[in-house]
């Protein structure tokens, strides 16, 4: 047996009907055991079309001998008979099954990705998941259900954006931003710019074009170091409940610095990863990814503190999709 965790949510028609009535098929069916279901909560609808109802969310766990692609069939057939329709993204729907997690499992085929992607960033859903399954492990970043989701309540609002595209900002703008996806959340007004530390790339990349000897670029990006981590302290972080976004992190520093593969560069990533400690750590970082350069989140050091639990939760986004900005901006109005 499979310890599994799904998601349900409903906004059309009635709701309420259509969870007990998907919580009855899945206890009807002959390889799924001892289901148990989280209270439900209201909730409003985060993106898609405006408009719509109010949504209806809660999470189950179940023991199941079905295989996670027959399960995700199971579910499609049972959001099928309750009339979901498959026609916008993020649309309002009668009834709605995810597969949050499957056992310890790291899934990823065209039809299914596990853990969920999103579940990190839904309040929504880690709210009724702590409910009935605190425990359970994401198994990419270390940390339990009980975990992410205190996090959503303890945390800074604290968004950072790794690798974001080279696009010029206007050359109107009087804030000091490279990244033209933290131009657009402050200037659309989802949140603030943190002065000193938007421009560390600008920085970072000046330094690799000015010096080109490993022992002087290194001296010059722990000068840089020095003026940067004061800015991030925990204590000296902004007094203010809007999201807070920057291009990068102390971990993308450091992460940067680790790619130079010098051993140079290898002592001072060793000598001010324990900083991470004293600084302000992101609610989210967005990872922006492509299919031919991204590596595994395991295999990034500067994303894993010393007992292999993830710093922050990480949201990986492909560079080129459409929809990046509404993307964003969904986790962070689902995450307070």
């Amino acid at each position: 047996m499979t310890t599994c965790l799904l998601g349900i949510g409903a906004n059309l028609g009635d709701p309420r009907q259509q969870v007990d009535y998907a919580i009855g098929r899945l206890q009807q069916h002959p390889q799924i055991e001892q289901l148990v279901a989280s209270s439900l909560l209201e909730t409003a609808p985060i993106g898609g079309p405006a408009g719509q109802g109010i949504f209806l969310n809660g999470a189950l766990r179940i023991e199941t001998m079905l295989a996670a692609e027959s399960l995700r069939q199971v579910l499609n057939q049972i959001e099928a008979e309750a009339g979901r329709e498959r026609n916008i993204r993020w649309d309002a729907r009668k009834l709605d099954l995810d597969l949050l997690f499957y056992g310890d499992e790291i899934i990823a085929t065209e039809t299914l990705s596990v853990p969920h992607p999103r579940m990190i960033t839904r309040r929504f859903v880690l709210e009724p998941a702590a409910d009935i399954a605190g425990d359970l492990v994401h198994p990419v970043l270390g940390w339990t259900i009980g975990e992410l989701f205190e996090h959503l309540n303890q945390a800074k609002n604290y968004l950072t954006i790794e690798e974001a595209p080279e696009v010029s900002c206007p050359k109107t703008s009087s804030l000091p931003l490279d990244d033209p996806l933290v131009y657009q959340l402050t200037m659309e007004g989802r949140g603030d710019c943190l002065a000193g530390v938007t421009e560390w790339k600008r920085t970072w990349d000046s330094i690799k074009r000015r010096e080109k000897d490993s022992e002087t670029k290194c001296d010059a990006l722990e000068a840089h170091l020095a003026e940067l981590v004061p800015l991030v302290r925990a204590g000296t972080w902004p007094l203010t409940n809007r999201w807070i976004v920057t291009s990068g992190w102390l971990g993308s520093f450091l992460e940067e610095i680790s790619a130079e593969d010098t051993s140079s560069s290898s002592e001072l990533f060793q000598k001010w990863q324990p900083e991470f400690a004293t600084t302000q750590l992101p609610k989210l970082i967005v990872r922006l990814i492509s299919e031919t350069d991204s590596p595994p989140l395991a295999d990034l050091p500067h994303l894993w503190n010393p007992s292999g639990k993830a710093y922050a939760p990480v949201l990986c986004l492909r560079r080129d999709q459409e929809n990046l900005y509404d993307e964003i901006s969904a986790a962070m109005l689902a995450m307070i």
